[in-house]
């Protein structure tokens, strides 16, 4: 062989660097599922070169077609505890390619790619010597100066800020890249969890992606609130104001059903409630509750589980009473509004309602009481009136029914 012929160790070097290039695209289409996506740039080879440094990953590379499976699972650890600095920065840049690929065609692919890039840079930011080292060798001097120096560092919080961005600009149009975003800053613990982040950058990140699901949220919610607040001042909350909250359940399904729109719901539905309450407009009930009564539901289930919550209890216990506006049967109203007690044993509103929908049970069953089950029809509406009567004892109705209660004992006597 002659010495322009001779293979040298460039040679086999600029081979390998090709071979992994051609499995990096691969490697990228796997991830986003698109045999169209757009291709990494060639420097995103450098991926293979630092998966290749794990530990049994020859086996992984010595097999004849390169399974991209195993790749994925050494990409996408429980923990990426002892993971090289240099490998955590190729997985934090190529997890946050794939999720931008991913936002629109499959969002919870996007969620979960977002999880691992944010991981991967709270991971490295951890390590702390190798971006100081690569911004070194990039900016040379100016490397050390202190907001440079922060900036290598932040890499993890810069993109739970421009994730913030993203939600925030998207919120008012519920558009589904900023579902994506809220979706990726609610799955920051499970980041932290992965890079074994320490608690000072825990609190911090939770404190981050906490504001920034916040003010996007604020910002979907922002123009119902502003029409709420116009149909109150032109007293149409019957109207314009129904029409007004029609979109709560959409915001709440665009923000992977957060309690603060839960909050917002009963907040500003209550007026309205009243309002009709107040007409008595009563089949516009279902208007109101029809569609957004899972929100009203999700939040009781809150409440009742963390009594933390106990301020939006009589909200919560409120609003199981306005829905005995909606059902069609007695036994679903006395249902609703032991419901209503139960997560507001105080709730005097639910309290006098219940006793009064005992109180129509009990002369229901006195007045259809048939001549063989006089005693038991009987007992049980003494039952159901002294239950009444311990819930809201200055009840009107009470009156009423305890004397017929005492003629149909006289009846029965007689008979």
């Amino acid at each position: 062989m002659t010495p322009e012929m001779t293979w040298r160790p460039e040679d086999e070097a600029l081979l390998l660097r090709l071979e992994d290039e051609a499995l990096g695209e691969r490697l990228h289409r796997f991830h986003v599922g698109n045999a169209r996506a757009a291709k990494p740039p060639p420097r995103a080879s450098g991926l293979l070169a630092e998966l290749r440094k794990l530990p049994r990953a020859d086996e992984v590379f010595a097999e004849k077609e390169v399974s991209l499976e195993k790749l994925g699972h050494a990409m996408a650890p429980d923990s990426y505890v002892g993971y090289p600095p240099a490998l955590l920065h190729h997985l934090a840049i190529h997890f946050y390619r794939v999720a931008g690929q991913l936002e629109l065609e499959r969002p919870s692919g996007a969620v979960e790619a977002y999880r691992l890039s944010l991981a991967a840079f709270f991971a490295l930011a951890q390590e702390g010597a190798y971006l100081g080292a690569l911004a070194d060798a990039v900016l040379g001097a100016d490397a050390r100066k202190p907001e440079l120096s922060r900036a290598s560092q932040d890499l993890a919080f810069d993109l739970l800020e421009r994730l913030g961005q993203q939600a925030s600009e998207g919120a008012r149009k519920l558009s589904g890249e900023a579902s994506v975003a809220l979706a990726a800053l609610g799955g920051v613990e499970r980041a932290l969890d992965c890079a074994g982040a320490k608690d000072a950058v825990r609190q911090r990140a939770r404190s981050v992606a906490e504001r920034a699901r916040a003010n996007a949220i604020d910002e979907a919610l922002a123009p119902i609130g502003e029409a709420l607040d116009d149909a109150n001042s032109a007293n149409e909350l019957t109207t314009r104001g129904i029409e007004a909250l029609r979109p709560v359940p959409q915001v709440w399904e665009w923000c992977q059903r957060d309690e603060a729109v839960e909050r917002f719901f009963v907040e500003r539905a209550e007026p309205v409630c009243w309002e009709l309450q107040r007409r008595r407009e009563w089949d516009r009930f279902s208007l109101v509750l029809g569609d957004s009564w899972k929100l009203v539901e999700s939040l009781t289930a809150r409440v009742e589980r963390d009594r933390g919550r106990i301020a939006y209890a009589a909200a919560c216990a409120q609003f199981f009473v306005f829905y005995t506006n909606v059902v069609h049967t007695l036994e679903r109203q006395i249902a609703l509004c032991r419901r209503a007690i139960a997560a507001c044993p105080s709730h005097r509103n639910g309290r006098a309602v219940l006793a009064s929908f005992l109180c129509q049970k009990a002369r229901r069953m006195l007045d259809g009481m048939q001549l063989l089950t006089q005693a038991s029809s009987i007992r049980e509406a003494e039952l159901l009136v002294a239950e009444a009567r311990a819930l809201f004892p200055a009840l009107r109705e009470l009156e009423e029914t305890e004397a017929l209660l005492q003629a149909k004992r006289g009846l029965r006597l007689l008979g």
